[in-house]
Parts: structure tokens; C-alpha cells; sequence
């Protein structure tokens, strides 16, 4: 008989993650929701006692934790229009000063361009049926943040102010030339 703990809601909506100790050693296992409600009795994350689990049934787990950190965005995608790829090149490019980056061939072919600024990449394609992301944005820090605010303004770039500070940097929204919204933070 072992003792096995379930420590969390794995973020899955039908896994949990049980840690058990078997033969001295602590792992963390997932386990569908469904299978231990139809084995065990329970469906519900807790802390909980799973009396009658045998050892060779944790010797082989679906999936053994070891670490999901996550440490970076490669890169944010935003969709564009077909054929508008040098409003794209315009605006992210000359307004914002992000440098171009050549798209590898075998996806160039498809349209679209991308960006990056150091550590921050933006891949624009081509989406046929194109609907600008008005709410979903990326937030952007920037160094030069008055520098910017003053070129959008000479490009008659509508910019939407935010009083409240973020973190106590100040932060506005802007859109691209397709209405995909960004976010600029003072950084």
C-alpha cells in the first residue's frame, strides 16, 4: 500500500498530478480524473489518502514530472491581410524600428514578414480570413518610450493613453495598420 498525495490541478481539465513514494522514491505522476474516479473512487483534486494503490501501477506513470518551467517567448504571431505586407514593413519596421528578419524559404512562399528588437520577435502572416485581434495584444517595453510616442504621432498613429500605471511605468495601446492592438510599456 503507498501513500500518494495529490499535491494540485495540473492545469489540465481531465489530469491531475499525484506525488507517491514507492520503494523510498518521490515522483509526481499525472493521472487522467476520469481513471482514478473509475479506479479509485474519487474525481476531485485534493489532499487525499488512495488506500490499495499498488506499487507496479505507479512503476509505470503516464508521465513523470521532472520540469515544465518555461523561461521565454520565441516569438508572437499576429495575423495580417494577404498582399499588405509593405504596410506591414512601413509601420513595424520604419514606425516602431523593428528590424526585419529574412523568413526561412520554405515559409516565405506563404506571405507574411517578420520582425524582431533583441530579445522580441513578431511574425506577421497571412490569414485569408483576416479579423484583427482588438483585445488580445502583445505588450511591448520600451526603453525609448517618449522617443516612440513622439514618431506615432508624426505618422498620425492614434495613440490610447492608460492612466493607470503598470508596475509604475507608463503604458498606452496602439494599433497596427491592419487594427491588431498593441500595448507600449515605459521600460
Amino acid at each position: 500500500m503507498i501513500y500518494v498525495r495529490v499535491d494540485r490541478d495540473a492545469g489540465f481539465k481531465r489530469c491531475c498530478m499525484l506525488t507517491g513514494r514507492y520503494d523510498g522514491v518521490e515522483r509526481d505522476y499525472f493521472f487522467s480524473r476520469v481513471t482514478l474516479h473509475r479506479r479509485h473512487g474519487f474525481a476531485k483534486a485534493g489532499r487525499v489518502c488512495l488506500a490499495g494503490l499498488a506499487g507496479p501501477e505507479l512503476s509505470k506513470p503516464l508521465y513523470n514530472v521532472i520540469s515544465m518551467t518555461f523561461r521565454a517567448i520565441d516569438h508572437v504571431q499576429l495575423a495580417m491581410p494577404l498582399g499588405r505586407e509593405g504596410e506591414a514593413r512601413f509601420f513595424y519596421g520604419e514606425i516602431l524600428g523593428l528590424e526585419e528578419v529574412p523568413k526561412p524559404p520554405n515559409l516565405a512562399k506563404r506571405g507574411g514578414v517578420w520582425f524582431r528588437s533583441r530579445d522580441v520577435s513578431v511574425h506577421l502572416g497571412i490569414d485569408t480570413n483576416f479579423h484583427p485581434a482588438t483585445k488580445a495584444h502583445p505588450a511591448f517595453v520600451c526603453e525609448k518610450y517618449d522617443a516612440l510616442l513622439r514618431r506615432l504621432r508624426q505618422h498620425n498613429v492614434e495613440i490610447i493613453s492608460d492612466e493607470q500605471l503598470i508596475d509604475e511605468r507608463a503604458h498606452c495601446y496602439v494599433s497596427d495598420p491592419f487594427g491588431n492592438r498593441l500595448e507600449i510599456i515605459e521600460g
